[in-house]
């Protein structure tokens, strides 16, 4: 009985090979904290994405869908930690992933960990990330850079109608000298006054001369936890002037219909302040190229090889979106070989992206933030875990020929041995 209970006690000591893979995965660099929120030791994950997150964003890629986020447990689905999955898992990590999936994230927007404990800012923020990817990187070359320098000034790329947010609108506004009535109906406008940037607010959108003026130079806005608020005003947001302003510190409260909605504004007067939201350090270390990093530069560079060695399933002009689900459209030239999927600038041109289609994805109907544009009846997008790139091809004939082909060069990441 004894040496039975110590061979039993020896044998919980030797690690399992699915215990040995979720630790592989744990090392890789960035997973140690949430990939959306910054919490430490993450103990759930994306398996088509590559990453980890903590059980509250767990929840929030699960109200995604499984075409864009599918979620498992790191702890209790030990089958999925090996083999091919396991080599995917750790190609990635979400150091990796953030520098792609946040490089073109405007400083001004909301991060879940400035507000951990408002659901709802989870949200909105995992939703502008993945749902609509506008933080992702863009990959459509050097064409749309400032100067042809091959990078994208801040003004550039976040000058679009994704980034937008609100330039004026119907609020509430909390009167401090006003016990009776303190909330009163005004409309916000931004402007700028001698070159300093202002946020007027009037009777009603009728009216050309403002009641006051909130002055947003070294302001700082914020939402007001709604435990707090009036149950007639749930949803709030405040500016608190700089000290040395007009109103000398004065903070300014504003209520309107949603959270959606405070978490805009408060992003709107950010933008138009200057002010910086806080972030968590995040990508702060020198960066670590991942397997699936390496994997698609070494792609690009050996694309002639590849294509000679593979052949060519497809090919031909195609418009590339600037951003998935925003921008310009550019002309580029593209063409399946074996599991992968390049794009050049034009034929026999220099090659500006390269897709891995190994797990990778097709969106038949992608997103589209500017919804007066409508859905392109030829447009289609083809996402990896590192890149997500949305396509014209035309018409619906040539879409579907794009599509077909893709479809024989996808494969699928196997689960478990």
């Amino acid at each position: 009985f004894f040496f039975s209970s110590l061979e039993t006690s020896l044998h919980a000591l030797i690690p399992t090979p699915a215990g040995m893979g979720i630790e592989e995965i744990q090392k890789v660099t960035g997973n140690d904290v949430c990939v959306d929120c910054d919490a430490k030791n993450p103990d759930w994950a994306s398996i088509n994405l590559g990453v980890l997150m903590c059980l509250e964003c767990s929840g929030s890629h699960r109200h995604l869908g499984v075409h864009i986020s599918q979620v498992r447990s790191l702890k209790l689905d030990t089958e999925c930690w090996q083999g091919e999955m396991l080599e995917f898992m750790c190609s990635v990590g979400n150091a990796a992933f953030n520098r792609s999936w946040e490089k073109d994230c405007p400083p001004w927007i909301i991060h879940p960990e400035e507000y951990p404990y408002l659901p709802f800012v989870r949200e909105h923020y995992i939703s502008q990330k993945y749902l609509y990817r506008k933080f992702l990187r863009k990959e459509v070359g050097d064409e749309a850079g400032s100067g042809g320098g091959g990078g994208f000034s801040a003004s550039l790329r976040h000058d679009d109608d994704a980034f937008k947010g609100v330039d004026e609108g119907l609020v509430q506004k909390k009167s401090a000298g006003n016990h009776l009535t303190p909330w009163q109906a005004r409309y916000l406008k931004f402007h700028l006054k001698n070159g300093e940037p202002v946020l007027a607010y009037y009777k009603d959108s009728s009216y050309a001369s403002a009641q006051g003026e909130v002055q947003l130079r070294d302001s700082e806005a914020g939402l007001v936890d709604p435990a707090s608020c009036e149950k007639t005003h749930q949803h709030q947001f405040q500016i608190k002037t700089a000290a040395e302003s007009e109103h000398q510190g004065r903070v300014f409260y504003f209520g309107v219909e949603s959270n959606k909605d405070a978490v805009d504004w408060v992003e709107s007067v950010r933008r138009h302040s200057g002010q910086i939201s806080k972030r968590s350090s995040k990508g702060s270390a020198t960066p670590i190229m991942a397997g699936m990093e390496l994997e698609r530069l070494n792609l690009k560079r050996n694309m002639a090889e590849m294509v000679e060695a593979d052949g060519v399933v497809c090919s031909g002009e195609i418009l590339q979106r600037e951003a998935y689900s925003y921008g310009r459209w550019h002309s580029r030239w593209a063409c399946i070989s074996g599991n992968t999927m390049f794009i050049c600038m034009e034929e026999g041109g220099a090659v500006t992206c390269a897709l891995p289609l190994k797990g990778g994805h097709i969106d038949k109907y992608p997103v589209n933030c500017n919804r007066d544009e409508g859905i392109k009846e030829g447009s289609f997008g083809v996402s990896c875990a590192l890149s997500h790139v949305s396509f014209d091809a035309g018409d619906a004939a040539s879409k579907t020929r794009w599509i077909s082909a893709l479809e024989g060069a996808i494969t699928v990441i196997t689960i478990g041995r």
